[in-house]
């Protein structure tokens, strides 16, 4: 799959990204906690910068705006952006629809930069970690989170009609 093909499935898939408040009880919950872990794990400060790089929902943007962080979510999908910015506007303090490959944005800008469950779904990771270096202040943090010993099976893509990994996961990754 190309980065194009991956931008058209994304962003039709986006539209279909749950709202946190409707996920099931037990979802819900893991998703909590997870998240959480990812704030403590940063210990932000009211001065940082945040760019949530791939929000998807925006929860986690708006768990580290809880925090004092200044927050853009971002996300290449706009129907995305637009859900998250309807859930957390009061939170967050910015929203861009913005392509994690080039995201358009003044390099050093942030004091901490989050690919929370983004790279498994990206052709060119080490081209997105380079944005993201490029995005970081000096002495910035990036924090990357994926699945852990995800088995990715392929089903018909309802969009395309053609094999796609489901979950538009393009990388499996294991703890070492």
């Amino acid at each position: 799959m190309t980065v194009a093909d991956y931008k058209s499935h994304y962003r039709a898939d986006a539209e279909l990204i749950e709202d946190p408040s409707q996920l099931s009880s037990v979802r819900r919950n893991s998703e909590r906690r997870r998240l959480q872990r990812i704030v403590r794990i940063l210990r932000l400060r009211p001065e940082d910068r945040v760019l949530d790089l791939g929000c998807g929902s925006g929860w986690l943007a708006a768990l580290c705006a809880a925090r004092g962080a200044n927050v853009t979510a971002a996300d290449v999908s706009h129907a995305g952006v637009l859900a998250a910015r309807q859930r957390y506007n009061e939170e967050v303090d910015a929203f861009a629809v913005a392509d994690a490959y080039d995201v358009g944005l003044r390099s050093g800008s942030f004091e901490v930069v989050l690919l929370s469950e983004v790279v498994e779904h990206l052709e060119n990771i080490p081209a997105v970690l380079e944005e993201a270096r490029r995005l970081l202040k000096p002495g910035g943090r990036l924090l990357v989170s994926v699945p852990n010993r995800e088995t990715i099976v392929e089903h018909l893509c309802i969009h395309c009609n053609q094999l796609t990994p489901a979950n538009a996961h393009l990388h499996r990754f294991e703890a070492a």
